[in-house]
């Protein structure tokens, strides 16, 4: 578990379910890509807002040129509409990709477990009566299911 803390998949990997892996990376890779995309967009609407709250003339970066398309770079109001959707979307891919981080080492963790867990072929149900005859306490009785 904590080999996938630190690096995802490498739990995986240790515990030889070699299948997993990919799904693993492909989650924090899908979702650090979320991570960055939303974040330089955020900052890119966050520059332009502040520049048109200040008055000053703001210079699109190449990088979120277009995004800006049709986009008035004097209207305040819609600078900050558009960095607060992309702030709420930066929030929640970074809830996200802690959460397949965190589920990473969950997956990893059990799956140590389960490798040592016995899998008996005798399947059966054992119904029975049991008295205790203890002289030290009281008489009990009971009914019991064993697997």
């Amino acid at each position: 578990m904590i080999m996938s803390l630190i690096i995802p998949g490498t739990g995986q990997i240790y515990n030889k379910s070699y299948l997993r892996v990919p799904f693993v990376w492909g989650a924090v890779g899908g979702l650090g890509y979320l991570v960055h995309y939303n974040t330089i967009r955020y900052k890119c609407f966050r520059d332009a807002y502040i520049a048109s709250i200040d008055n000053t003339p703001y210079i699109v970066p190449e990088h979120c040129a277009k995004e800006f398309i049709g986009v008035d770079l004097n209207n305040s109001a819609q600078l900050k509409a558009n960095r607060d959707v992309y702030n709420n979307n930066r929030q929640l891919s970074i809830v996200g990709l802690s959460a397949v981080w965190i589920l990473n080492g969950i997956d990893a963790f059990v799956n140590a477990h389960l490798k040592e867990f016995d899998v008996n072929e005798d399947l059966s149900i054992d119904f029975g009566s049991r008295m205790d005859n203890d002289p030290n306490s009281p008489m009990r009785m009971g009914i019991f299911v064993q697997f």
